[in-house]
């Protein structure tokens, strides 16, 4: 196990654990390689952790769960196999550094697959302290071409920005993960992973599109500021050399729109309204038209109040 961290004076709280291991440890998960990433105190991606304890859990169908099997962790799916169990399915280091600088592993994951066409498989992983970034390499070859994937597990919102860009974030921490392969084409599956009585996490993965001889998955993690396009955040307007001065706002009343088209809303009383307030708005596709006159072109800012 590498827990690595950043420095204690650092302005952004920027650490990861990764482990090899082996699949026969006690209370054990099939996750050899498995590993999290945390910001300021959240877990921004990475390990699961473990379920709700069920009769299910403690017999012979416990790595039917998909948090305590591999394929809910951020570990390969090889030639559509995941981890064995045993102590046989295990990580061996081929290479360690480390400095004040960076943090580097080296972990061989091959005997963690019952796959016999399976020549290598290295999970490197790699922390820049001063750069502020965690890479995670996963390298694979058969010998014979075979599928391959390798997922981000997170329980953070998921916001994909372009195919190599994505943002996992909350209401106050983001990361930024740069996705780069090489060995043929690849696609995202994206999936809930079923966890009853607890969080389900997110399951990104990438997937080769067709079998192949070898191929190289680089995830490169950094922490960032929210970006002003997540959805579902909340950011204060910038307004640099606009005051805004509500007492000459023009104003129109929510519950009196110019037109609507795909539903019709219902004009109802409600406490604290500015006039009235209305509900049955939300329908896919409904759109609500307001017109205000302004006195002159020019810039304004739009405080809407819900």
């Amino acid at each position: 196990v590498l827990i690595s961290r950043s420095r204690p004076d650092a302005e952004v709280l920027f650490g990861a654990g990764i482990k090899g291991g082996h699949n026969a440890e006690h209370h054990n998960h099939n996750d050899v390689g498995s590993y999290t990433i945390v910001l300021d105190g959240a877990d921004m991606l990475g390990d699961p952790g473990g379920e709700t304890y069920t009769r299910r859990t403690f017999s012979r169908e416990r790595y039917v769960s998909k948090v305590l099997n591999s394929y809910g962790h951020p570990v390969p799916l090889v030639a559509g196999k995941r981890q064995a169990g045993g102590r046989k399915a295990a990580a061996e280091v081929l290479a360690s550094e480390f400095s004040s600088q960076r943090d580097c592993l080296l972990l061989d994951l091959s005997a963690a697959y019952a796959v016999p066409e399976l020549t290598e498989l290295t999970r490197s992983f790699r922390y820049d302290r001063k750069e502020r970034v965690i890479e995670i390499i996963d390298a694979v070859r058969f010998a014979e071409p075979q599928t391959f994937s390798t997922p981000l597990v997170t329980y953070r919102k998921v916001f994909r920005r372009d195919r190599g860009t994505w943002f996992l974030y909350d209401a106050t921490r983001c990361v930024r993960v740069d996705v780069s392969v090489e060995g043929g084409a690849w696609e995202l599956e994206q999936e809930e992973i079923e966890n009853p009585g607890r969080r389900s996490p997110t399951r990104l993965a990438v997937t080769l599109a067709a079998p192949v001889a070898g191929a190289r998955v680089r995830f490169l993690v950094s922490p960032c500021d929210l970006p002003d396009d997540l959805p579902g955040i909340y950011r204060k307007p910038r307004w640099g050399a606009l005051k805004p001065d509500l007492k000459l706002a023009a104003m129109a009343e929510a519950e009196s729109p110019t037109a609507q088209t795909g539903g019709e809303i219902a004009v109802c009383e409600k406490p604290g309204a500015s006039g009235k307030a209305f509900k049955f708005w939300d329908d896919n596709g409904h759109t609500l038209e307001y017109i205000l006159d302004v006195p002159r072109a020019g810039t304004y800012a739009v405080l809407v109040r819900a």
